[in-house]
């Protein structure tokens, strides 16, 4: 059980439902929405042990990544920088993202911790790299990326400063990332809580609103340059190191 909130430290915080079984608490401080007990490895197993393959989407991310991709090559370019720009897809799951990225002339790697779905996306996709480790392994190898696309990931993540830690370690002052999660402080989450989708029992354990993940990312040494405004309860935002060019 946690006696504090994953992200601000405050120990002042309220029951906000349960679901499926689940508890849920909101801090009283940074007003993060997470789970004080953690799943089981069997509920883990459980949850994450089914993966889709998408072979016939990396066309359309194709179409999806490549006004990002053009960008940061431009930026890239400007700051003297000529090799292949390193793409990394975090949760790369059966690696069309990941694919998509290689399409369009990046060194592509995906960083996935299901052992089935990397070895379906080297079998897939040989001409990227695929990790089958955690964030934190990576970055203790000492790489690092021009982009970084991290979507619908940092709420699954039971520890998250260790995560943006490892987030900035595989970071230099020129890398872009672009984050994205459900937005637990938008005008459509309902008022009864456990009734939103985004309450997603084992999976999804922390929730953010704007402001709180904004502050997680600064204190790790991120700044959020752009953010997407979304009709839907979810935010997306373009960050880099604190100082960058």
């Amino acid at each position: 059980m946690l006696d504090a909130c994953p992200v601000c430290g405050s120990e002042e915080a309220a029951d906000v439902g349960s679901k499926a079984g689940h508890a849920y608490r909101r801090c009283g401080e940074c007003r993060l929405i997470y789970a004080p007990e953690m799943p089981t490895p069997a509920m883990f197993a459980e949850a994450y042990g089914k993966y889709r393959t998408r072979k016939r989407v990396v066309t359309r991310k194709v179409l999806k990544l490549a006004p990002m991709i053009l960008a940061q090559r431009f930026r890239s370019w400007r700051r003297g920088r000529s090799a292949p720009m390193r793409y990394l897809d975090i949760g790369s799951n059966t690696g069309y993202n990941t694919e998509a990225a290689r399409r369009l002339g990046c060194e592509a790697h995906g960083l996935e911790t299901s052992a089935k779905a990397v070895a379906f996306a080297r079998e897939e996709y040989p001409r990227c790299t695929f990790h089958n480790m955690e964030i934190g392994e990576l970055a203790a190898q000492g790489v690092t990326f021009d982009l970084i696309y991290c979507s619908e990931v940092i709420e699954h993540v039971p520890e998250p400063h260790a995560f943006v830690a490892a987030l900035a370690r595989l970071s230099h002052p020129g890398t872009l990332l672009f984050l994205t999660t459900p937005d637990a402080g938008h005008w459509k989450v309902p008022e009864d809580l456990m009734s939103w989708k985004e309450v997603i029992p084992v999976e999804h354990l922390r929730l953010y609103d704007r402001a709180n993940l904004k502050r997680l990312l600064a204190m790790h040494g991120f700044q959020v340059d752009h953010s997407i405004p979304m009709l839907r309860a979810n935010q997306r935002h373009y960050c880099s190191l604190v100082g960058s060019p």
